[in-house]
């Protein structure tokens, strides 16, 4: 499932809205990363996870950017009517080869090719907190090892809001694969903000609506 921009939510980010800051972009700025969630709730989670108040970061959150190059509005905690109007929620089949961020492997083939990378962020020890976790410059540099160097199309990983919650990112490419295909009825002319899953996402992050 994803949350994207209408009218395709499919599509990957235009250049003019991609900020590059999201988890597994490429640093290099070559091509693009798309993101999804194994089911709505988690699509939703992630997505409004930027508008989710904490108290103590609040003069910061004006500089934080999501994943769709949008502003976080201020005050924290509260979500723009207009922002849902612009979104859509689709629902995906893809065919292409998966990296399990979490499998011992992959992790162990991260050491061996990142190890410069590891040494600049002062991680000693690579584990799957790392691996999914803030410092951009081993998550992206993890990416795009995979894009590159790999017959990987896309990673699986944990949502930082709870690792029941599969997320997938998508690496933009130039061949047959992968293959991204909208599923049954999942797009919509727009989506109601007493949706059951965007409700218990704005639940979960304490968020409310704003006209």
């Amino acid at each position: 499932m994803r949350v994207g921009r209408g009218p395709d939510p499919l599509d990957f980010v235009p250049l003019a809205y991609q900020t590059w800051e999201g988890r597994y972009d490429d640093p290099d700025r070559n091509w693009r990363t798309l993101y999804l969630a194994s089911e709505a709730f988690g699509a939703w989670v992630e997505v409004l996870g930027r508008f989710r108040p904490h108290d103590d970061l609040m003069a910061a959150l004006e500089d934080i950017a999501d994943e769709d190059g949008d502003r976080a509005p201020i005050p924290a905690g509260r979500v723009p009517l207009s922002w849902l109007s612009k979104r859509r929620v689709a629902q995906a089949c893809i065919e292409g080869r998966f990296a399990d961020i979490g499998d011992p492997d992959t992790l162990r083939w991260f050491a061996q090719r990142l190890a410069e990378v590891l040494v600049r962020c002062g991680v000693r020890d690579l584990d799957l907190s790392a691996a999914t976790g803030p410092q951009r410059e081993l998550t992206q540099a993890s990416a795009r090892e995979l894009h590159l160097h790999s017959d990987t199309h896309a990673i699986e990983y944990p949502s930082r809001h709870g690792e029941t919650i599969r997320c997938i990112a998508m690496f933009e490419t130039d061949g047959d694969l992968p293959n991204i295909q909208p599923a049954g009825a999942a797009y919509g002319p727009s989506i109601d903000a007493d949706d059951h899953a965007l409700e218990r996402a704005m639940r979960l992050h304490r968020l409310s609506w704003e006209s």
